[in-house]
C-alpha cells in the first residue's frame, strides 16, 4: 500500500527536522567534549522518569529525542537533559522580552548540552521572575545592573543603519552585542572608496555611526547583496531584512 500525500509530507518532515536536530546536538556535543566537561548531568543516564518528570517533553519531541539518544548512542534519559530545557528557555525568555521591554536585556544559551545559560536585565531581575524559572525547572544566571535593555540596542542599531544607508553605504550589516552592549557594523567599501585606510573611512561615516559603543569594521566586499539589521546573542533574537 502506497502513502498517502498527507502521510509522506509528515515523514518528509519528520525525516528534516530529525536532520536539523542531528546536526545541532552533534555541534553541542563536540563543543561540550572540547573543554573537557562532561556533557550532561550525571544523574540523566540512569533518571528516565526523573527525566521526562521535570521537562515533560511532547510526544513529537520524545519521536526526536529518541532518533538522537539512538543516534548519539547515550540513553532517551540523557538526551532529555541535554535538550528538552532549551525550548522551554525560550518560551520563557520570549515571555520576559514581552513582558519586561524596558528591562530585559538579553539571554544566551552558553552551552547547550549542560543546561548552562544566563537571563540578563537593565536593572534588578523584575519581581516575580526568578520563581517563574523555578516553578518551569529552569536553573538561570540572571544578570543585573547591565545599565541598558535588549529594546535599546535594537532601536539604536536600526537608527545606524539607515543612517549609514542615507549616507550612501548600501552594503551594510548592523547588530548588536548583548555581552557588550555595543552596535557592531560591517560595511563593504564602495568603488570609490578603495584605498582609503581605515582612518579615512571613518570620516566618511555619519555622526550616529561613530559615536562611542559603535563598533566599525570594514571589507572589500559582503557576502551577496547585503542591507542587514539583526539581533546580536539573544535567544530568539529576530532579524529585519
Amino acid at each position: 500500500m502506497s502513502a498517502s500525500p498527507a502521510s509522506s509530507s509528515a515523514a518528509s518532515r519528520r525525516r528534516h527536522r530529525r536532520t536539523i536536530l542531528a546536526i545541532v546536538v552533534g555541534v553541542l556535543l563536540v563543543s561540550s567534549a572540547a573543554d573537557g566537561s562532561p556533557p550532561a548531568d550525571p544523574r540523566a543516564t540512569t533518571d528516565l522518569e526523573g527525566a521526562l518528570d521535570r521537562w515533560q517533553p511532547t510526544e513529537e519531541e520524545l519521536e526526536d529525542l529518541r532518533f538522537i539518544a539512538e543516534d548519539e548512542g547515550i540513553t532517551l534519559a540523557e538526551a532529555i537533559e541535554r535538550i528538552a530545557w532549551q525550548p522551554r528557555f525560550g518560551v520563557f525568555v520570549d515571555r520576559l522580552r514581552s513582558s519586561f521591554p524596558d528591562d530585559f536585556a538579553g539571554a544566551r544559551i552558553i552551552d547547550g548540552g549542560r543546561f548552562n545559560a544566563f537571563v540578563q536585565f537593565r536593572g534588578s531581575v523584575p519581581e516575580g521572575v526568578a520563581t517563574d524559572a523555578s516553578i518551569r525547572g529552569l536553573s538561570i544566571d540572571f544578570r543585573t545592573g547591565v545599565g541598558f535593555s535588549e529594546r535599546d540596542l535594537a532601536t539604536r542599531a536600526r537608527t545606524v543603519h539607515r543612517s549609514l544607508l542615507m549616507a550612501g553605504f548600501a552594503d551594510t550589516v548592523t547588530g548588536y552585542d548583548i555581552s557588550s552592549g555595543t552596535i557592531d557594523v560591517e560595511i563593504a567599501r564602495r568603488p570609490e572608496d578603495r584605498g582609503r585606510s581605515t582612518e579615512a573611512m571613518l570620516t566618511l561615516l555619519p555622526r550616529s555611526a561613530r559615536a562611542d559603543g559603535v563598533r566599525v569594521a570594514f571589507f572589500d566586499s559582503l557576502p551577496g547583496n547585503v542591507d542587514t539589521v539583526y539581533g546580536g546573542g539573544s535567544a530568539g533574537s529576530s532579524r529585519w531584512w
